[in-house]
């Protein structure tokens, strides 16, 4: 059931794609209930405590100081679904870690893919489902091609192809072979093409950071390595004189991000502001997303850790970097040879990510960071 988790949630978004009502989420966390419930069954009540059981805990613990402010309770029940369940990944026992991932990088490209083929062919379906989940506000054609958003958001398509970019950029630079190399190059046309800068910043960084170590290794590139690398850079170089407006247009993106915290900034300090003393504790888990913005309220809607803070408080950020702390300790006490270092890949990815995004808002991202957070405290071979 773990190994065939993302190509059980892609199932579900293509069923959501023809059918319009498919509660993903509500699959998403009965599908973690699931794995962890025959888990603990396999290993007859035994489970992995740890801080984030204490995180988990202080999120349950907060819908009482959400009712106690007068938020609606569909506001916690919804963020349960959405980022509280998906922490329980963290806890399920992993057998042969490199598989599960070569599982999920499966299932996350095979949607890559699909994101593809419904931005070029652009069918009327596609537009309707599009507007009905509003990732577009039309469903035509014209609005189809507006931003590639795939079958779960632009958003989580970014993230995803930035993971899967660096999944097989790693496995061709061990061994290199044309169809991950193929994989690869698939996977960053789709990142790029997504403009969201954070995932394409933390992926192009987390690349540059493989090719180091793997130098650092080896101290030499073999001959595919060194003709393929060279080929990427006379492409790109070709690239950015003949597309002068498309390279201008990602300079413009990419020099604007001290732009976009400046512009995010007073939507931040404007939640803070409203917290006054309930900043220690936090309101509640699920007063500050996208739900309770769209039921009026004040949210936090362009940063994973001001969301945080604002919900759980500095209490519940404390918590947070404890399993942060704690598994990253893990992490440098496993063998060097040993570290899962794709899992830690993954984590940074986020963490780069959340500073603008809510990326943990969405339960099926949410579910591969616990999951790599824990993959982290354990050797590859496990």
């Amino acid at each position: 059931m773990l190994a065939n988790f993302y190509w059980i949630m892609i199932a579900a978004y293509l069923v959501d794609l023809f059918v319009f009502r498919v509660p993903i989420s509500a699959v998403c966390s009965l599908l973690i209930i699931l794995v962890f419930v025959l888990d603990l069954i396999a290993s007859r009540g035994r489970i992995l405590l740890d801080a984030t059981a204490l995180y988990f805990l202080w999120m349950i613990v907060s819908g009482f100081f959400a009712i106690a402010y007068g938020f609606p309770m569909i506001l916690f029940i919804q963020a349960v679904a959405y980022m509280a369940i998906p922490v329980i990944m963290y806890s399920v026992k992993k057998h042969n870690i490199a598989e599960l991932y070569k599982r999920y990088m499966g299932a996350i490209l095979a949607s890559i893919m699909i994101a593809i083929l419904m931005y070029y062919c652009a069918p009327d379906f596609y537009g309707r489902y599009l507007l009905y989940h509003h990732y577009q506000s039309g469903s035509s054609r014209d609005y189809i091609r507006l931003s590639m958003q795939g079958l779960y958001g632009i958003t989580m398509l970014a993230s995803f192809s930035a993971i899967c970019s660096i999944y097989f950029f790693g496995k061709w630079l061990e061994k290199p072979q044309l169809r991950s190399l193929l994989k690869f190059g698939l996977a960053l046309f789709t990142l790029v093409f997504t403009g969201r800068r954070s995932a394409v910043a933390g992926g192009l960084l987390l690349i540059i950071v493989i090719v180091i170590r793997y130098f650092h290794l080896r101290r030499k590139f073999g001959i595919k390595q060194v003709f393929v690398i060279s080929f990427v850079v006379i492409v790109l170089i070709i690239s950015i004189v003949a597309n002068y407006e498309v390279v201008s247009f990602w300079i413009k993106r990419m020099t604007g991000l001290s732009l976009a915290i400046s512009e995010r900034n007073s939507n931040w300090i404007e939640v803070f502001e409203s917290l006054g003393s309930r900043i220690i504790l936090g309101q509640g888990l699920g007063t500050a997303g996208h739900n309770a913005g769209a039921m009026g309220y004040l949210g936090a809607f362009d940063s994973s850790y001001v969301l945080l803070i604002s919900e759980l408080g500095i209490v519940g950020l404390l918590v947070f970097l404890l399993c942060l702390v704690k598994s990253f300790y893990r992490f440098f006490m496993v063998k060097h040879n040993e570290r899962n270092w794709f899992a830690l890949y993954i984590v940074v990815l986020f963490l780069i990510q959340a500073i603008g995004s809510n990326v943990w808002e969405f339960p099926v991202l949410a579910s591969l960071f616990w999951f790599s957070l824990s993959a982290m405290s354990v050797s590859k071979n496990a």
